[in-house]
């Protein structure tokens, strides 16, 4: 079972002790040492100041004039309307395109998944930091500024008298235009979470999408995981593949 935890923001801040490791005193003579280590620690330093530099960056980003007027703007909270729009902290402008509920059911006797609600975002990333955090979230290598994603909502039930674990959205395939997964394009919060015996947890999951043509990628097949105690046993069984429609 992959029990694979996926980063869903922010690259955390290196540290960098080049220099710093050894408490012994070197010989006079060691001439070579003493120069590695100032080399070191001069990289370092300047590391050290380039990551300062970043974390400025990204701590005094602030929304354009334009947009902070904006009637469609949101300053905080969700967005509930169409052509709604926010900014992340590190600079991403997020845009709701499309929102709609749903109830489409997969289950067993042993657990069962049900899609609540589905939203389309048109996303810009505005800062580098913006796009290397989205590379990092959806694990591909090149996102570019601009990207589309869909977001899940969806509620698990184990209907075991014992908890599960489960990897959630496993993968998701759209009509003739390829596939998603958690190794690539794929960020799920429900990955590796635990569902306790005879209870429900409620989930997101974020898919980038190939592209904004909603129509031709009809329909998304969504499969989700089975179920599995801590040694890795699957002990509930997988559902079948949920069929949506994207509009």
């Amino acid at each position: 079972m992959n029990k694979k935890f996926l980063v869903t923001a922010i690259l955390l801040p290196l540290l960098l002790l080049a220099g710093c490791q050894s408490t012994s005193k070197p010989s006079e003579n060691d001439s070579s040492h003493n120069s590695v280590k100032t080399s070191e620690s001069s990289k370092a330093s300047e590391s050290s100041k380039l990551q300062a530099s970043k974390n400025e960056t990204q701590a005094n980003f602030s929304v354009p004039s334009k947009d902070k007027k904006s009637e469609q703007y949101v300053k905080s909270g969700k967005l509930t309307k169409i052509n709604q729009f926010s900014y992340d902290s590190l600079g991403t402008k997020l845009t709701l395109k499309s929102s709609k509920t749903s109830h489409l059911i997969t289950q067993n006797k042993q657990i069962k998944y049900e899609l609540t609600n589905h939203k389309i975002y048109q996303n810009k990333a505005t800062t580098s930091r913006a796009v290397d955090a989205a590379e990092t979230a959806f694990s591909t290598v090149k996102i570019g500024s601009s990207y589309t994603t869909l977001q899940l909502k969806f509620t698990v039930t184990n209907y075991l008298n014992k908890p599960i674990l489960i990897d959630g959205v496993s993968r998701i395939k759209f009509n003739n235009a390829g596939t998603v997964s958690s190794a690539s394009g794929l960020s799920d919060s429900s990955a590796g979470q635990q569902i306790k015996a005879n209870s429900s947890k409620s989930f997101f999951a974020m898919a980038l999408l190939p592209n904004d043509r909603l129509k031709k990628l009809n329909p998304v097949s969504i499969s989700f995981s089975g179920g599995y105690n801590s040694t890795g046993s699957q002990i509930a069984k997988t559902p079948a593949t949920l069929q949506l429609q994207l509009e």
